[in-house]
């Protein structure tokens, strides 16, 4: 794993911890919190969707490998 992927997980694994004490903090029982909540659902889904192309894209894999070097 080189530098630059250690610091993008370590990134990622910060904001995840920021998120989720953000998220326990919240009072679900108010507007606010039902606002919370739909904002991080789609923030979610949206990672998803790009983290799921992003793997299954042969064509990027290719250029990262061939190209950049």
């Amino acid at each position: 794993m080189n530098l630059e992927k250690l610091a993008y997980l370590i990134l990622a694994v910060a904001a995840a911890a920021w998120a989720l004490v953000a998220v326990f903090e919240i009072e679900w029982s108010s507007q606010e919190g039902l606002l919370v909540f739909l904002t991080a659902l789609g923030f979610c889904l949206l990672l998803y969707k790009a983290l799921r192309e992003r793997l299954a894209n042969a064509e990027d894999d290719h250029y990262d490998q061939t190209v950049d070097r």
